[in-house]
């Protein structure tokens, strides 16, 4: 509900995006939600476009996001999303 913060992997530019909505293709229904390391690292998954977007929880991260550190701490996540035919940008 309501606003997302999303960071550019290359640029670290910064921008609010409707957390409803897929970034990737602009669909609004087909989102699915997956979280890991109790809550702290979530995904984002389009059924629509089949493309997946990773975050953070800084409230439960205890800190602000670090990208090359959570990039290289969601791995992990990354293997098991792809394993269901998703892909990220």
């Amino acid at each position: 509900p309501g606003q997302r913060p999303l960071v550019c992997g290359r640029c670290h530019g910064r921008w609010a995006f409707d957390a409803r909505t897929c970034p990737r293709c602009l669909a609004t229904a087909q989102q699915r939600v997956f979280s890991a390391h109790e809550g702290r690292y979530q995904v984002t998954a389009c059924e629509a476009c089949r493309r997946y977007l990773k975050a953070i929880d800084i409230r439960r991260a205890g800190r602000p996001l670090l990208l090359s550190v959570d990039t290289v701490a969601t791995l992990a996540l990354d293997r098991a999303i792809a394993e269901q035919g998703f892909e990220s940008d």
